[in-house]
Order: structure tokens, then sequence, then C-alpha cells
């Protein structure tokens, strides 16, 4: 079989594959299962697609398009920069029309509630990437915008831009003629890791841009021979963005010896010696970067951080759902490749056997080493990390399936036809992929459907049940929360947070004595978690019962000092009570706590208009409104004290913007009067 024929026949089968599993999944093979989640119109469209792929006149008309665009978007001349920044500008508009609708992959939605709460102004997150969660939060405080997901998404979205502008820099330079550019180009743009730029709330888009830098200086160091220093100092760079970085140091290691002048170099002293001073020095750098941002890198190692290893003979446990060597884990794995790095499985049945140069040599270890990580501390909680979804060792993986491919096909007519057919494949792989996270009800129903099929441990299960409660119950779908809550809880009933979800659907729902029980499980579970006092305390608060809330919130406050919500619940009481001026210091250590608090600083506006201190409630309540501008009770305070200190004309007008942003507030009848008469 020759080898235009292999490439239709493997591409052929992989598309296949799609559409069989779209109408029909004997098993978990969520790799290609992305179809079954479109319409019927939409899973047709993708048939009359791959067909144009597969027939010889399709692949000609995209590779007349192709060619227009690789004499355009690859011609990097100082007199058309434009042009990159053009195709990076487009490249921006398909990531923000196409952002992800839902969070569920990953720890979104937790990061979120986490930037807008400002917990980590009192308990920075670090976790096990200090310097990409310290560029996060200095994104955050600096932005024009307010919430946490729009700061998260603009990360993703800046990166994405980035990643665009230095792939064409990178495939421009590596590329010996425009056609291995654009192959090059085609191979980074079409792997599954370029969701993380789709708005994607997560830490590892501008990873990837790094990382690219990184591949580059190595290949420039194979390329002139030249010992690889720069390479080591973005690798120092990479360390604290993420310590799983430390996978890249044998790449390192094994890139000194391919750039060595040594005829035998694993036979000379001096690459020995250059290659654990590059190493030691990547680790230097990345300490010292550490140091600089307040991160103390020995008392995180002291403490214990766990581990994600699976169990090689041991029963698997509570974190982890199946053993190292098992098939679940080799279906993962597989998975995995074919989500994220289809062109990587493509590519070796196409061309087959064939000897790598020196770059490709190492861009293999380099992904290997990534993926040896993944299979050896494959996360407890398995398809939703999306360090394992999103897999950082496919990066380098595709980059060298297209050097591999333009070293076994010589012929420019069979490489370019080829390519198109690998990677056109792949562009189909990842549009699906990007499609069904860009649709909040396919990204809901995916999820859903893997949290009932997937092979997953109890802890994968009770975090997945409980980040889609999370995302009903956000909705308003509080018979699927409730649902989904129970679920997690069935998994692991000792986690009192499940209980507290379910409490408060029941709460929202106004089911005091329902909610009361989950909220004593949790008790019983956790007696001394702030926030279950807290929840407990908003009941008491809800039922009227103000002796009883103020009892449970301040018990609340001592278990957790730091605690906003618990402040401004107790403010609540206080003002219940028109006890106005104790309200205030309690509204104002809320602020101190959550400076970004919308309701603490409206409360507090209504605080000081209560005791008749019109100035600062204006100020606090203008506060209010840098925060929100539609928030009703501040647009309502400032037009109270302005009608109180006889500015009428200047009280009318807020007065009537509170109406219409809060038209059924308490307050609103008795304004309306006000101002009709």
């Amino acid at each position: 079989m020759n080898l235009p024929t292999r490439a239709g026949v493997v591409v052929g089968v992989y598309l296949g594959v799609h559409l069989l599993f779209a109408i029909w999944q004997p098993l978990s093979l969520w790799g290609v299962d992305l179809r079954g989640y479109f319409s019927l119109p939409a899973q047709i469209a993708f048939a009359v697609l791959s067909l144009g792929l597969l027939v010889p006149a399709g692949r000609r008309t995209l590779l007349s398009l192709l060619a227009r665009f690789s004499r355009t978007a690859l011609s990097l001349s100082s007199n058309r920069i434009w042009i990159p920044i053009a195709t990076a500008a487009l490249a921006v508009g398909l990531f923000v029309v196409f952002r992800s609708a839902t969070h569920l992959l990953g720890d979104g939605y937790l990061y979120i509630r986490e930037l807008d709460d400002s917990i980590w102004q009192h308990g920075p997150r670090t976790d096990r990437a200090p310097l990409t969660f310290f560029l996060i939060r200095q994104l955050h405080h600096v932005g024009l915008w307010q919430d946490g997901e729009t700061t998260y998404r603009m990360y993703s979205i800046i990166s994405g831009a980035f990643f665009v502008l230095t792939t064409l820099l990178v495939c421009g330079r590596m590329g010996k003629t425009r056609l291995e550019s654009t192959v090059l180009l085609g191979s980074l743009w079409t792997v599954g890791l370029v969701q993380v730029f789709f708005g994607y709330v997560e830490n590892y888009a501008f990873h990837l841009v790094v990382l690219i830098v990184y591949l580059y200086t190595a290949f420039v160091s194979t390329e002139k021979n030249t010992t690889p220093w720069l390479s080591a100092i973005v690798l120092g760079l990479l360390l604290p963005l993420h310590f799983a970085y430390i996978f890249l140091l044998p790449s390192l290691f094994v890139l000194t010896f391919l750039c060595s002048p040594a005829a035998r170099s694993l036979r000379d002293v001096k690459t020995w010696i250059g290659a654990v001073a590059l190493s030691a020095g990547a680790l230097a750098l990345g300490t010292l970067i550490l140091l600089a941002i307040g991160f103390d890198p020995v008392t995180f190692f002291v403490k214990n951080q766990g581990s994600h290893l699976l169990p090689l003979l041991d029963e698997p446990n509570y974190r982890q759902h199946y053993r190292m060597f098992s098939l679940n884990h080799a279906l993962d794995l597989v998975n995995l490749l074919l989500l994220v790095a289809p062109a990587a499985v493509l590519v070796p049945l196409i061309v087959g056997r064939r000897r790598p140069r020196r770059f490709p040599l190492f861009l293999i270890v380099t992904a290997g080493a990534g993926f040896l990580f993944a299979f050896l501390a494959n996360p407890e909680i398995g398809i939703f990390r999306d360090w394992d979804v999103l897999s950082l060792g496919a990066l380098p993986l595709v980059l060298a399936a297209g050097l591999i491919l333009l070293d076994a096909i010589p012929d420019s007519r069979q490489l370019a036809g080829t390519a198109i057919l690998i990677f056109g494949a792949a562009l189909l792989n990842t549009a699906a992929w990007v499609g069904v996270n860009a649709d909040p009800d396919r990204s809901t129903a995916r999820f859903e459907h893997l949290l009932k099929t997937a092979p997953l441990s109890a802890h994968a299960l009770s975090y997945g049940w409980e980040s889609l409660g999370s995302l009903y119950f956000q909705q308003g779908k509080n018979e699927a929360a409730t649902n989904a809550y129970n679920q997690a809880a069935g998994a692991t009933s000792g986690n009192p947070r499940h209980w507290l979800s379910l409490g408060s659907i029941q709460l929202k729902a106004g089911n005091f004595d329902q909610a009361m029980e989950h909220y004593q499980k949790a008790l019983s579970i956790a007696p001394d978690r702030g926030d279950v006092h807290r929840r407990i305390g908003e009941l008491y608060l809800q039922k009227q019962d103000l002796v009883a809330a103020e009892t449970s919130l301040k018990h609340a406050i001592e278990l957790a000092p730091l605690d906003a919500d618990a402040y401004v619940l107790l403010g609540e009481v206080y003002m219940k009570r028109q006890q106005f001026r104790q309200a205030k210091p309690v509204y104002e250590r809320a602020i101190s706590l959550n400076p970004r608090s919308v309701e603490a600083h409206s409360n507090l506006a209504s605080a000081l208009y209560g005791a008749g201190e019109f100035q600062p409630a204006i100020q606090s309540a203008e506060q209010a409104l840098k925060l929100n501008p539609d928030q009703g009770n501040a647009l309502y305070v400032i037009g109270a004290c302005y009608w109180r200190t006889n500015q009428e004309e200047k009280g009318a007008e807020y007065l009537r913007r509170f109406l219409e942003v809060d038209p059924d507030n308490p307050n609103a009848e008795a304004v309306r009067k006000i101002l009709t008469r």
C-alpha cells in the first residue's frame, strides 16, 4: 500500500470511529465521542466535511486556500508585521465567540469563587503553580473588571493571542520552505490543547506559550550545535509556573548531549558537567523567582503535599479507581491522546518507522517524559482534571509528528496531501471539542454522561457531582441540583460540603426544617467548621430568630475569623434590630476581608444612612456601584441621602434609576409616591 493510500485509509478509519461513536458507544471512549452531543444536522455536516477531506478534489480546494494563507500569515518581514497581528486578532475573535460555556473541567468554579471572595488576599493559593497564581492575582487586581471569571477568561484569551503570534514566528523559522512552516503550524494549531485559549478557567494557558519558546530555543541549539543555556533559562521560568515541569529536566539533559561538539558526547566529561550545570541553573533560577514573589519553597516541600501516584500492586483506594497497569488506565491514556493529540497517533500509523533527527528525538524525549508523568501520577479525579485531559506532553509530541512527517515525505505534493489529511482530521476533532464546551447544554450533558459511564474513583464522583450540582443550583435547576448533590453525598457521605449544599437548596425553597436537617448532618461531620455555623445562622436569620442567628454567626466568626460572609450576615441581624451603629463595624470588617463584596458596601451604606451619617453613606454606596452599577440598594441609599439633605433633584435621579433596576424592592412603592408628589 503506497503512502497516499495508507494515509487515506488511516484517516478514514479514524473519522469513521468518530461517526460510529456518535450513534453507538459500547464503551467510554471519551476521546472520540464528541459528535454524539451534537444535533443530527451537525453530525451530517461533520460527515460531509470528513468526506470532503478524504476526496482528492476536496483536498485540492483546501490546499489552495492554505497556500494563500501561508503566503500572507507566514510573511514576517517588518513591513508586513500587521499580517500576523491581524491573524492573532482573528484568533482572539474565535476564542471569544466560542468561549467555554461552563467551568466543569478542572477547578474553574472553585478558582472563580475564591477570587471573587478575596480568599487569596488572606491566604494566597499556590498549589503546585505559585508563579501562575501570582500572575493571575496581579491581573485580577489591576483589571478594570470586577469578577474572577472575567480575570481567568482574559488570562486565557490573551495567552491565546501570544500563542498564535509565537507559533507563527517559531514555525516560520523552523520550516525551510513555506510548505514546511505551514505543516508545522498545522500540527500546533490543530492540537486539542488550544481549548485552554477559549476562555477556559484554569491555569495552563500561558504555560503553553512559554513551552513553545522552550522548544524553539532547543531547536535553535540543535541546529547550531550551541550550548542550550537559553533553554535552561526558559525552563527556569517554567518550573515556578508549575512544578510538574520538573519532567522537562531530562529533556534539557538530553539536549545538552545532542548539542555537544564532542564526537562521543556520552563519554565526554565536559558534556556531563555542562548537562548537570544547566539543569542546576534552571532549578536555581526557578527558586530565585519563587523567592522574588514571596513563596517559601522550603516550607512548601517540607509539608506533606500528598501524592497522585497510582498504586502499582496495592488495592485502589477512595482517591484511585484503578492500578497503574490496568485496562481502564490504559484506555484513559488512549482517550487522552485521541482527544488532545490525534495527529501524534495518525502520523506513526501512516509513515511507519523512521529514525528521527536530533531535534525530533529531543521532542520525543520531552513528550515521553510528560506522558510518563501522566501515566505514573494520573490525578485521582480522572478526566475532570485538566492537566490530565489537556496533557502538557501533547505539544512537543505533535510538533515531533510534524517534523517526522517532513522527514518521511520529501515529495512536496505528497507531503501537502498527507498533511492536509492528518491535520484536517485533527482540526475536525478539536473543533468538535471546542464546540461541545462552548455550548452549556452540550458541555453539561457530556460531563454528566461521563460521570455515569467513565471509570472514576469515589473522590472523582464526589467532586464531579458536586461541580455539576453547583452549576445546576446557579441556573435555578433545584431538582437537578438536589439529585447531583445526593449523588455526590452517596459517593462521599463524609463530606460536609455536600450536606451544606443540599441544605442551601432547601433554604432557598423556604423549607426550613429540611434545610436544618441537612445542616445538622454537616455539623455532625464537622462541628468546628465555621461555614456550617454560618449557614445555620443564615437559616435562623431567615426565620427571624435573631437571637439564635446572632449566636450561630458569632460562633462561625470565632471558628473562621476571615469569613467575610459571616460578618455580612451578622450585620443583617443588627440591621433588623435597627442597631445601626453596631452594624457599622461589622460591615467594615467584612469589607476589609473582601473589598469586592458589593453586599458589604451596600449594607454599610444602609447602616450609615440609618445612623444619620449621610455623606459617609453616599461614599459607601458609591463604592458598591463601582463594583455593580445596577446595585439597587446602593442607588436607593444615595437617592434617599440626597433627598434628606434637600438635594431633591439630584436624589430623584438616583431614585428613578433604583426603580428601573429593582422595581420589586420593598422600598419601591414609597419611592414612587415620593417622586409623583
